[in-house]
């Protein structure tokens, strides 16, 4: 296991999902402060941005990490819904089952990720289809 590699995108899965709610956060937040009215796309913004930004990561540990892809991406999960509960449980008041529930959009995210990263994965070039080294004959 590489520990520093699942640290590492830990870190990774909180910036860029919190870089992609920000925008929609401080929109709103200023709307707000403004006394203007909301409309209606900006709540869905995060609902999508958040886990295509999730999914980009998970994608890329994918491409990266070609040993032990599950079991890395895995404790990414594990380590940050844990993590999460710090944040959005005490910090911010989120129910216990909405963080639950985010369990399932996390594994979700994940699942899509790897999938698009193994597409993309990057293997020794030992491993690489024809480049073991063992050519047909030639014909003559």
């Amino acid at each position: 296991m590489n520990w520093k590699r699942i640290v590492l995108y830990v870190l990774f899965l909180f910036l860029a999902t919190n870089a992609a709610a920000f925008p929609f956060g401080f929109l709103i937040g200023y709307l707000k402060s403004a006394g203007k009215e909301i409309p209606a796309w900006v709540p869905y913004g995060p609902m999508i941005c958040v886990p295509l930004a999730a999914i980009s990561v998970f994608a890329r540990l994918a491409t990266v990490q070609y040993d032990r892809t599950y079991s890395h991406v895995g404790w990414v999960c594990i380590v940050s819904w844990i993590i999460s509960f710090a944040l959005n449980v005490v910090l911010f008041n989120q129910s216990v089952s909405m963080w639950f529930l985010s369990a399932v959009v996390l594994a979700i995210t994940a699942a899509m990720g790897v999938f698009i990263g193994r597409y993309f994965q990057k293997r020794p070039l030992s491993d690489a289809p024809g480049q073991s080294g063992d050519h047909p004959p030639a014909a003559d």
